[in-house]
């Protein structure tokens, strides 16, 4: 019985450190080979503070219970998406792809994707059948529709 147990403990432990190494691998930029998603990464979600004046998504969002790194994150994406039109699907609200019309910009955003089964399944499902970038950074799930990114899916 101790054996079984050992062995299923080491399984863990190496299936732990592989996801770990998963989110790692984006981290600062390293291995983004789009240099739109290596910008955002650089000039968003490294800031500790927030750039420009505005925050009033960043007070939202931590009424909404987003830790401050996050709220300050998605405050600065705000900011740096300017002509993207910008929309936050919240905690309790049932997460479903943008229509989009061609020509024009936009950036969804998923609060808390692992909340619960349901929502885990559904942000799965948007990032298979979503054709353009997206980016999962475990307390949000980012979503771009725009005709000049290529499918790709980032873990940050």
């Amino acid at each position: 019985m101790t054996h079984r147990y050992h062995i299923r403990n080491r399984i863990f432990r190496i299936a732990l450190t592989l996801g770990a190494m998963t989110h790692i691998r984006h981290w600062r930029g390293h291995g983004v080979h789009s240099p739109y998603t290596y910008s955002l990464i650089r000039n968003v979600f490294m800031k500790r503070r927030i750039l420009g004046d505005d925050h009033s998504l960043y007070d939202r969002l931590r009424g909404e219970g987003l830790p401050e790194k996050g709220a300050v994150q998605l405050q600065n994406l705000h900011s740096y998406c300017g002509e993207h039109r910008f929309s936050i699907v919240l905690r309790n609200d049932q997460p479903d792809p943008l229509t989009v019309p061609a020509g024009e910009k936009a950036v969804l955003c998923v609060l808390f994707p692992r909340q619960n089964r349901t929502r885990i399944r559904r942000c799965r499902q948007m990032v298979r059948e979503h054709n353009g970038l997206s980016i999962d950074n475990r307390r949000y799930m980012l979503f771009f529709y725009d005709n000049r990114l290529t499918k790709l899916h980032y873990k940050l």
